[in-house]
């Protein structure tokens, strides 16, 4: 798993306003009104047999940024359907 790899699954939440590991800034401070999400690929583990790859797992962060609880409780929940899909057995 890649960054490139998960952002087509992230995409579309929070009107698109969805960043790989730091949300855009300007003077430091974020150059986006809300909401955004931020994602990170926490790490990535491959194990390999004789006839190639077996398997692999990754872990991910994804925090959500919104002006409401609730808004970013929906978002949190998209996120997570938005991802299962990448699942075993999916």
């Amino acid at each position: 798993m890649t960054e490139a790899g998960l952002y087509p699954h992230l995409a579309h939440l929070a009107g698109g306003q969805v960043y790989p590991y730091v949300v855009p800034l300007l003077d430091g401070r974020p150059s986006v009104a809300l909401p955004w999400v931020v994602f990170s690929l926490i790490s990535s583990v491959s194990a390999d047999v004789m006839g190639g790859q077996a398997e692999s797992s990754a872990s991910v962060q994804i925090d959500v940024y919104a002006g409401t609880v609730t808004q970013a409780r929906q978002i949190r929940q998209d996120a997570r359907e938005a991802i299962m899909l990448l699942a075993p057995g999916s």
